[in-house]
C-alpha cells in the first residue's frame, strides 16, 4: 500500500505554523498549510490527505470545534497547550508545545503509517 504523503497543517499562529511546515518538509513531505480547520477540512474533497497537523488553537471551543475536527477524513496529529481534556481519539497522536526534537515528525510518520 502507497504512503499518501501529504500533510495538511491547520495552525493559526504563523510563525509556528512555518516552523511545522519547514520541519515535515524537511522529511519530504508535501505540505498545504491553512490558517482555520474549516478550509482543511475543503482541501480534503482535492484528492487522499495522509494526515493532518492540528494546532488546538485552530479548534473552537466546545463540542462543535471537536466535531468539526472529527469531520478530517485523515489521521490527526493534535498540538496541544497542556494535556487536559482532549477527546481520546486525539490524545495518542498529540504533541505538546512547544515542540522539541523528533516528537513532531514521529507522530506524523506514525499518522502515515496509519498507526
Amino acid at each position: 500500500m502507497k504512503i499518501v504523503r501529504l500533510v495538511l497543517v491547520v495552525v493559526p499562529d504563523i510563525d509556528l505554523g512555518r516552523s511545522v511546515a519547514f520541519a515535515l518538509e524537511a522529511e519530504g513531505l508535501t505540505i498545504r498549510r491553512h490558517d482555520v480547520l474549516a478550509s482543511a477540512i475543503a482541501d480534503c474533497v482535492d484528492g487522499p490527505v495522509g494526515c493532518a497537523v492540528v494546532d488546538e488553537e485552530a479548534i473552537e471551543e466546545g463540542p462543535a470545534g471537536w466535531a468539526l475536527l472529527a469531520s478530517l477524513a485523515s489521521p490527526v496529529v493534535l498540538l496541544i497547550n497542556h494535556q487536559g481534556s482532549i477527546p481520546e481519539p486525539y490524545a495518542k497522536g498529540a504533541v505538546l508545545k512547544p515542540i522539541l526534537g523528533q516528537r513532531l515528525v514521529d507522530a506524523v510518520h506514525l499518522a502515515l503509517a496509519g498507526h
